[in-house]
């Protein structure tokens, strides 16, 4: 199929320009209780064995050869991709259509920073997008920046995660073979990308030090580039303008969009859930503006799209975007 032209706007909206697809948030909470979730044992014990082997990778990082340095930083980069592309705007939003090669590549960038199955990850983001700031949101901002950066990661799910989680319509997930064959099989998939991949490159092509490969190639890239997504949830929850909907604690958060090359536009994001290039500047096919910040995984999602890769790319009518900007921002950005 031809791709569509990169301004489509054939969307899934309601009349306030939700995606939807449970995505249409419920009002939030405004106290927060006491989290009844115990520690997660194993994933503590898994977190901390990684961030000790991730400051040992940090060290390792001054005696790499330089083909293994440039190995560090794209493959840093491919799990960076993985995630905003792959299992959040594709998956999670279904923002824009891939052919099955680009799934394929996607998952497979998604792996490299070992974290739950992208079926999994898809699941619990929708859940929060639908009860962002609630008990049910599996990284709460309201219970502090820690919690929602890393501690929540280190409990066992609050049960009205579990609760809520099961209205979320997941039938185009269930239904799409090559998610499902990833999800059945990541054990071993995420065993590859993780720790074969990140070793036996450098060591067989270019001769580096098993040790360093260990440390920096597979510890520090997945531990580092876990983090960058990390701040998403908390940073972008935390600091910056809201210029398109105030009822969001998700903002427009400039370092997280760096560190994540483009997810940091997050209050856009939450308004506007369905738009692949995550931000109302965020194309590099539009007009110039000074508000936009280089976006990786839009500049990602376009190529594929001029490449037939890609297709279906969804935006949201600009008059769409000031209507809710008028009617719900902070009145932060003027936009003619």
């Amino acid at each position: 199929m031809a791709p569509l032209p990169l301004t489509s706007t054939r969307t899934l909206i309601t009349k306030e320009g939700e995606f939807d697809l449970d995505f249409v948030k419920e009002a939030a909470q405004d106290e927060v209780k006491p989290h009844p979730g115990k520690y997660h044992t194993i994933g503590i014990l898994y977190h901390t064995y990684y961030h000790i082997l991730a400051c040992v990778g940090f060290y390792h990082l001054f005696y790499l050869k330089w083909q293994s340095l440039l190995w560090v930083i794209f493959y840093h980069y491919c799990g960076i991709i993985g995630i905003g592309t792959g299992v959040h705007r594709l998956y999670s939003h279904r923002a824009f259509k891939a052919t099955v090669p680009l799934r394929i590549l996607l998952l497979f960038m998604y792996a490299i920073a070992n974290g739950i199955s992208a079926f999994s990850w898809s699941r619990d983001h929708r859940v929060h997008h639908k009860y962002s700031d609630t008990d049910a949101d599996p990284h709460n901002a309201k219970r502090g920046l820690f919690y929602s950066h890393f501690g929540w990661l280190l409990l066992h799910k609050h049960p009205e995660v579990i609760n809520k989680g099961k209205n979320i319509n997941l039938d185009d997930l269930y239904n799409d073979p090559i998610l499902m064959f990833h999800h059945r099989h990541y054990t071993l998939i995420r065993f590859i990308t993780c720790i074969v991949i990140p070793i036996f490159v450098p060591t067989y092509f270019w001769g580096e030090y098993w040790l360093y490969a260990w440390t920096a190639g597979h510890g520090l890239v997945q531990v580092f580039t876990s983090h960058c997504s990390y701040t998403v949830n908390s940073l972008s929850h935390q600091f910056g303008m809201k210029p398109y909907d105030t009822s969001y604690l998700a903002s427009e958060c400039r370092l997280s969009n760096g560190l994540t090359l483009g997810e940091g536009h997050h209050n856009y994001h939450h308004a506007f859930p369905y738009d692949y290039s995550h931000g109302e500047f965020n194309s590099f096919l539009l007009p110039f503006n000074l508000f936009r910040l280089p976006n990786g995984s839009t500049t990602f999602i376009e190529t594929c799209a001029l490449l037939g890769l890609a297709y279906d790319l969804r935006r949201p009518p600009k008059e769409m975007v000031l209507r809710r900007m008028n009617r719900t921002g902070d009145g932060s950005l003027k936009v003619e």
